[in-house]
């Protein structure tokens, strides 16, 4: 590719770049800058004017620099037979690896299946799935700063879930319920005395720990398909309980049912597996006291798992009496979760499960449930937000490519389990104000 006849007006390039560059917060030109302004001219294309000024620009900002292109289409298979395939020719990424090559920069191209030759002085990475395609992108080049987005959102969310866990230890420490004393959020504390934070460590790390585990459930169950996926990305908030829970992004199209079932259960199942040992210890080493259910401004209404297994392991307490530690009250929120995210709605976990069981009523069921919410909004203000939030993400759930594929019969049984978990962690009023 001869740089010179490239159909571009340099110094519009150069402004456009530089401007790029000043909208960022910093001075300097850099390679994307570049290559945003490059890329951004409207055909038909002009031959540059002044090719040597644009040619300097580039070359001393690309030269030595590692730069990583994609291209092509992918093949992503459905059975040992078929594949379905996007209709990439490739022709632009080669052509950008090329001329990045040409201005001295060092180039891995993955390429999906292409019959174009690979360019001069470029380090081609043939792949032929979308999964194959970003594996060899992160070995290339890792993906640096995606990775700190997710351990930067981690890191915060384990502080907010201390500063939270610092409330329930000392609420637990004295005898109470938590938020006894009139706090709302216990969070300007611990900015005064930040040492009280270790003292929220077994609230923190359980409910991190069960978080993790469901978000890592999704993540493998995409693995085990080999459908691209994101690390768990953590939502640090200032709330009673330290955290809006998680998510991954899935990066490519769900093939077919036993896929969307298995990544939809998955990350409930494997939660609710960690909670579950969790509530039962922290209940036979919480402690007696009477009425502890009942005070404070904040009561937390039980699940019925919470309620089987005090009258299992603690049958000589009253209802009401046991006032459960950090430990405790980190896998109740566990369960709320798990309930709030088998949801049978929209794109929820539990949405994905009835999609994959029934696609063709998804939408109906999704709307009952909104209506459902509406007049349980009247137990929990809560639901109302619900209400309005599935009406926002929409009852639209994204087609699976093979819809004939139906379960089998040991997924329509996990179906139940996952049905049974439901109403095991569901309480209709979850938190309560008590004047």
């Amino acid at each position: 590719m001869d740089f010179n006849k490239l159909t571009i007006k340099s110094q519009e390039a150069i402004a456009a770049a530089q401007e790029l560059a000043r909208r960022n917060g910093n001075p300097e030109l850099y390679p994307e800058h570049l290559l945003v302004a490059l890329l951004d001219q409207d055909l038909p294309r002009q031959l540059v004017p002044d090719p040597d000024a644009l040619r300097a620009g580039a070359e001393a900002t690309l030269a030595g620099r590692r730069t990583l292109a994609t291209s092509g289409p992918t093949h992503e298979p459905i059975d040992p037979v078929r594949y379905i395939a996007n209709r990439s020719s490739g022709k632009q990424g080669y052509a950008i690896a090329s001329a990045l090559a040409q201005l001295g920069a060092k180039v891995t191209l993955v390429s999906g299946p292409t019959a174009l030759a690979a360019p001069a002085g470029v380090n081609r990475v043939d792949v032929e799935t979308a999964q194959q395609m970003m594996d060899a992108a992160r070995a290339a080049l890792p993906a640096d700063a995606l990775v700190a987005v997710a351990a930067i959102l981690f890191v915060l969310t384990v502080l907010s879930t201390l500063a939270v866990g610092t409330e329930f230890a000392d609420a637990y420490q004295a005898g109470v319920a938590p938020f006894s004393n009139g706090s709302i959020f216990p969070y300007f504390s611990v900015l005064h005395h930040p040492a009280i934070l270790l003292t929220g460590l077994p609230f923190a790390f359980t409910l991190m720990g069960i978080l993790l585990a469901h978000e890592l459930g999704h993540f493998f169950a995409c693995r085990y398909h080999r459908i691209p996926a994101s690390y768990p990305y953590f939502i640090p908030a200032p709330t009673l309980i330290g955290t809006l829970g998680a998510f991954i992004r899935i990066r490519s199209p769900i093939i077919n049912r036993k896929a969307l079932f298995d990544i939809g259960l998955a990350g409930p199942v494997v939660g609710f597996l960690f909670a579950l040992p969790a509530l039962a210890i922290a209940i036979t080493m919480s402690k007696e006291v009477p009425g502890a259910a009942g005070q404070g401004w904040l009561i937390f209404g039980n699940p019925p798992l919470v309620r089987l297994l005090e009258a299992v392991l603690r049958p000589s307490v009253h209802a009401g009496d046991l006032l459960l530690n950090p430990v405790g009250r980190a896998a109740w929120v566990g369960l709320f979760v798990t309930a709030l995210n088998l949801l049978p709605a929209s794109q929820l976990d539990g949405g994905h499960i009835i999609y994959a069981l029934f696609s063709e009523k998804h939408r109906l069921l999704s709307l009952a449930v909104v209506i459902a919410l509406v007049p349980m909004g009247w137990l929990w203000d809560g639901w109302l937000l619900w209400a309005v939030l599935l009406l926002l993400i929409g009852f639209r759930h994204p087609p699976i490519l093979d819809r004939w594929e139906p379960l089998d019969a040991k997924r329509k049984f996990w179906a139940v389990i996952a049905l049974v978990i439901f109403l095991l962690c569901f309480t209709p009023i979850p938190f309560a104000i008590h004047v």
